[in-house]
C-alpha cells in the first residue's frame, strides 16, 4: 500500500508540476522581454547565453511551487509539522555545507567535461580555435551562460532528484529510485530534440547525478556538477549540448573523427568517452558508498 501511494504521490507530482509550468508560459508570453526571449530561440536553433533561461525559470518555479505543495498536503494530511526545515530535507537541500559541497561539484563537472573534449582532441576527433570578438563579450558571455546553466542544474536536478526521487526511494529504496528518474529524465530530452542516443546518455548521467547525491546526501553536489558540466561544454567549448548548437562560446570546435569517438551532432556526451566517464564516476561513487564516506571527488 505504501508503494501505491508513493507512485499516487509521484503521478500528482508530475501532473501538477507540467499543469503549473504550461499556465506559466502562458501567463509569461504576455510578457513582452519573455515572448522575444523565447521566439529568438526558435530562430537560433540552439542556445545562446540567456536563450534558454526566461524558460528555465519557469520551470525552475513550477517545480518548487509544486513541490512545496506537495510537501505541504503531506504534513497536513498525516497532521504532521510543516516548515522551511521539513521542505528543505525532504528536497536533500538541508544542507550547512551546502556551499562547499556546491563549490566541489562545479569544478569537478568543469574539469571532467573538459577532460572529455581534451581526449577527443587528442584522438583527433575534435579541433577547437578561439572564437571571441572581444574579451568584454567574452566575460560577458561566459558569465551570462553560468547563469543560465545554474538555473538550468537547479530545475532539473530538483524535477528529478527531489521530491520526486524522495518518494520513490521511501517506497523501493534508492536503487530502484535512482534507475526510474534517470529514464524519465533521459525520455523528458527527446521533446526538446535531443536525439535518441543523446537521451540515452543524458539518462546514464541522471544515474550518476543519483550517486552523487547518495554519497554527499545532498542535492548541491549534483546541482553544482550538472551545471558546470554544461557550462563547459557549451560557453567554453562551443560543442553541442544533447544535440543543440551552441552559440557565443569561447571556442569554437570543429568535428573530423567518427561518431563513436565525437558524438558528431549529438555532441560529446553521446561519446564513447563520455560514456567511459560515466562508467568511472558510477564506480568511484559507489566505492564511496560502501566506505561508508562522505569524502566527494
Amino acid at each position: 500500500m505504501m508503494r501505491l501511494w508513493a507512485c499516487l504521490r509521484c503521478v500528482l507530482f508530475l501532473v501538477l508540476l507540467t499543469v503549473v509550468t504550461i499556465a506559466l508560459i502562458w501567463g509569461a508570453m504576455y510578457i513582452p522581454q519573455v515572448a522575444h526571449s523565447i521566439h529568438s530561440l526558435k530562430d537560433t536553433g540552439g542556445l545562446t547565453p540567456f536563450g534558454v533561461l526566461p524558460g528555465e525559470l519557469i520551470q525552475l518555479i513550477a517545480v518548487c511551487v509544486v513541490s512545496a505543495a506537495m510537501v505541504y498536503g503531506q504534513a497536513f494530511f498525516h497532521k504532521g509539522s510543516f516548515g522551511t526545515c521539513t521542505f528543505l530535507k525532504t528536497l536533500f537541500l538541508h544542507d550547512a555545507t551546502w556551499l562547499r559541497k556546491g563549490a566541489s561539484g562545479m569544478g569537478w563537472g568543469a574539469f571532467w567535461a573538459s577532460a572529455i573534449i581534451m581526449v577527443i582532441v587528442l584522438c583527433q576527433g575534435y579541433q577547437t580555435y578561439l572564437a571571441i570578438s572581444s574579451v568584454g563579450q567574452a566575460l560577458l558571455s561566459l558569465l551570462a551562460y553560468g547563469l543560465t546553466f545554474l538555473v538550468v542544474g537547479a530545475t532539473e536536478e530538483l524535477m528529478f532528484r527531489g521530491y520526486l526521487y524522495a518518494q520513490l526511494s521511501k517506497a523501493f529504496g534508492w536503487g530502484w529510485a535512482s534507475v526510474i528518474t534517470s529514464v524519465l529524465f533521459g525520455l523528458i530530452h527527446i521533446p526538446s530534440g535531443t536525439p535518441l542516443w543523446g537521451a540515452i546518455g543524458a539518462g546514464l548521467a541522471g544515474y550518476v547525478f543519483c550517486y552523487m547525491l547518495r554519497v554527499t546526501g545532498s542535492l548541491f553536489y549534483p546541482i553544482g556538477f550538472h551545471a558546470a558540466w554544461d557550462w563547459a561544454q557549451t560557453a567554453i567549448f562551443g560543442v553541442n549540448d544533447s544535440g543543440h548548437v551552441a552559440h557565443d562560446a569561447l571556442f569554437h570546435t570543429d568535428i573530423y573523427g567518427p561518431y563513436w569517438l565525437t558524438g558528431g551532432s549529438d555532441g560529446p556526451e553521446a561519446s564513447v568517452v563520455c560514456f567511459m566517464i560515466y562508467a568511472f564516476l558510477v564506480f568511484y561513487f559507489h566505492r564511496q558508498l560502501h566506505k561508508n564516506s562522505n569524502l566527494i571527488l
